[in-house]
C-alpha cells in the first residue's frame, strides 16, 4: 500500500512537470505597447543623434525571449532615416522599455553619458519617429513548410 502510494505520487508530480514543461515551452508571441528611443552614432564624427522617445502601441514580443521581434527592423528604420538624410556610416541602437517613465530615465541616462565625452556633439533628432512593424514584416523570411512536402521523398533523375 505505501508502495503504491508513493508510486501514484511520484506519477503526479512527474505529470504536472511534465505539462509546467510543455506550457513554458512555446509561449509564442504578444502585443504590448512600448516606448522607444534611438542613438545613432560614428566613429569617425564628433556628432551623435539621439531620437526623442516614442511610443508603439502593440509591438510584438516573444515571450520565450522576452525582447521585442524584429527589433533589427525597427533599428534599421533609423539607419535608413539617416541615410536619406546624408549621414553614413552611423551605428544604430534602439532601447525600448515597458513604461514611458523608464523609458525616459533610460534615455536620460544615456544622454548624460553622451554629454560627458569631450569631442562629441550630441543632437536631436526630432523629425524621425519610429513606426509600427507588423508581423508579415517581421516573418517574412520565414518559411514554413508547406502541407504535404516530405523530406523523405525520393529525387527523380532523367537518365
Amino acid at each position: 500500500m505505501k508502495r503504491l502510494s508513493i508510486l501514484s505520487l511520484l506519477l503526479l508530480l512527474t505529470t504536472l512537470g511534465m505539462a509546467r514543461n510543455k506550457a513554458n515551452e512555446d509561449k509564442g508571441t504578444s502585443q504590448k505597447d512600448i516606448y522607444m528611443f534611438g542613438v545613432a552614432y560614428n566613429y569617425m564624427d564628433s556628432i551623435t543623434y539621439v531620437t526623442n522617445v516614442d511610443h508603439i502601441a502593440n509591438a510584438f514580443f516573444d515571450n520565450n525571449t522576452g525582447y521585442i521581434d524584429g527589433i533589427d527592423l525597427y533599428t534599421n528604420q533609423l539607419e535608413t532615416h539617416l541615410l536619406q538624410q546624408g549621414h553614413a556610416g552611423y551605428i544604430c541602437t534602439t532601447f525600448y522599455a515597458a513604461k514611458r517613465k523608464k523609458a525616459e530615465k533610460e534615455f536620460l541616462k544615456i544622454k548624460k553619458k553622451l554629454y560627458k565625452k569631450k569631442y562629441t556633439q550630441v543632437l536631436p533628432l526630432g523629425d524621425f519617429s519610429y513606426q509600427f512593424i507588423s508581423t508579415e514584416n517581421i516573418y517574412r523570411n520565414y518559411v514554413k513548410p508547406k502541407q504535404g512536402d516530405d523530406d523523405t521523398q525520393d529525387l527523380q533523375t532523367d537518365q
